[in-house]
């Protein structure tokens, strides 16, 4: 059913963009959100018969509504500890973020009955802004590689010396940490693998040497961007991927074609392995800590969150009812860092790096029941829909969410939100709509 009313039209073209800019950093909490948003609030006010549809699928979705939720948790928490604020900007900033949490869902709720060329059209539109993403973030390296005559340089943000082509110094050029984006590319090779996987045998040997390309590509920018978690979501992703696959063919593929895919995945294996073991080196054990080490020693990415997660627990020990509150959490950990003398976090004004303490330290065990059904429901209905992308990409984040406070900023947030929003509406599943 093409969609005739201009606000569907509207809200539609607000999906379509944030879509595509969604690995940028420029764009997306202003002229896209606003124009999603419009519509809705247009529908709200005087369109009584959309109203009552609206309404009705937000109820119908407990994804869209454990969703909205957690957004009016955040309201009330912040209203709940607002006389512990110095300042009510660090409340009203943090709440802002949170807003996309009923935003999207809303946005979602008035366009369900997409047609399947308009959702297929929201895949590529994603796709075709990640992999221009890719590109650009490849040629600033190249030209400030050719402009300084050398690859090393000093990363401005971070004050480290890094290589142009990798890690934080290579998503800099897009204004994207290198982990947060390193989740969207991993996004954008679950895709590739989905699609390639229903159209390589029928495809002609141009189309599938673009498939074997782009997953290359993908492949390739993972690997330079090296952030640990998403490489060991990697390997989980491919290993269950692969799985999968075998089990559907393992009758009618060659043996011959088993051992190849074999020996090409251990070395696949082999090479990401390395690129963990490489980030940890000689710094220190994996998970023994020392509070007292002023950094740049024995620090590595395995026992640095270890240290925080720690003081993290502390704190939602002293916290757990009601949490602290919407914006606190950097002032209350820096609080806990100077008690333990953990300096090298103290000042960095480290966040706990896992979005389920995050939430829970912010707002209670009720924020945290939330957090963790909303995680719960789409793996769930991702299961059930048998939906290879929606469990994979589920998979990728929840590790991530370990790893990191992904929600704690703005492109974490509204890459969450996007997809497991669209995924929970769409009522087939995904290789559905961009496989035909």
């Amino acid at each position: 059913m093409v969609m005739k009313d201009i606000k569907l039209d509207i809200a539609y073209l607000g999906i379509i963009f944030i879509a595509f800019t969604l690995p940028f950093s420029v764009l997306i909490n202003n002229i896209a959100i606003i124009l999603s948003f419009l519509p809705i609030l247009i529908t709200l006010l005087i369109d009584k018969p959309k109203r009552n549809i609206l309404i009705s699928n937000i109820k119908a979705n407990k994804i869209a509504l454990y969703l909205l939720a957690f957004a009016g948790l955040n309201v009330i928490s912040g209203f709940i500890h607002l006389h512990s604020y110095n300042s009510l900007s660090v409340l009203f900033s943090d709440i802002e973020k949170r807003t996309v949490f009923l935003i999207i869902p809303l946005v979602f709720a008035i366009t369900p009955m997409l047609t399947k060329t308009q959702i297929r059209n929201i895949f590529i539109s994603f796709m075709v802004g990640l992999v221009l993403s890719m590109t650009i973030s490849l040629i600033a390296a190249g030209y400030v590689s050719i402009i300084t005559k050398s690859i090393i340089n000093l990363h401005a943000q971070y004050n480290m010396v890094e290589n142009n082509f990798m890690y934080h110094r290579l998503g800099s050029y897009l204004d994207l940490h290198a982990v947060y984006y390193s989740c969207m590319v991993l996004m954008g090779l679950i895709m590739t693998l989905v699609y390639s996987r229903y159209r390589f045998r029928s495809s002609t040997k141009v189309q599938k040497g673009l498939m074997i390309l782009v997953l290359t590509y993908f492949l390739v920018m993972l690997f330079l961007l090296k952030s640990v978690v998403m490489l060991i979501s990697l390997m989980l992703v491919i290993a269950i991927f692969g799985l999968a696959y075998l089990y559907r063919v393992r009758k009618t593929i060659a043996v011959l074609r088993i051992s190849i895919a074999i020996i090409g995945l251990t070395v696949l294996f082999s090479t990401l392995s390395y690129r963990v073991v490489e980030k940890v080196g000689n710094r220190g054990n994996f998970f023994d800590y020392d509070f007292t080490e002023p950094g740049g020693g024995q620090w590595n990415v395995f026992n640095l969150r270890k240290a925080k997660w720690d003081v993290a627990s502390e704190a939602i020990a002293d916290h757990w009812l009601i949490g602290v509150g919407p914006g606190k959490i950097y002032e209350v950990l820096d609080e806990y860092y100077k008690k333990h003398n953990f300096n090298f976090a103290l000042n960095e004004h480290y966040n706990p790096h896992n979005q389920f303490l995050h939430s829970f330290l912010t707002l209670g065990i009720v924020g945290f029941f939330v957090l963790a059904s909303i995680y719960f429901l789409a793996f769930k209905q991702a299961i059930q829909k048998t939906d290879m992308v929606w469990c994979l990409f589920m998979i990728g984040f929840t590790l991530f969410s370990m790893s990191e406070s992904t929600l704690a900023v703005n492109k974490g947030i509204i890459f969450f939100v996007f997809f497991t929003t669209l995924f929970s509406y769409l009522p087939l599943r995904s290789s559905s709509y961009f496989n035909e």
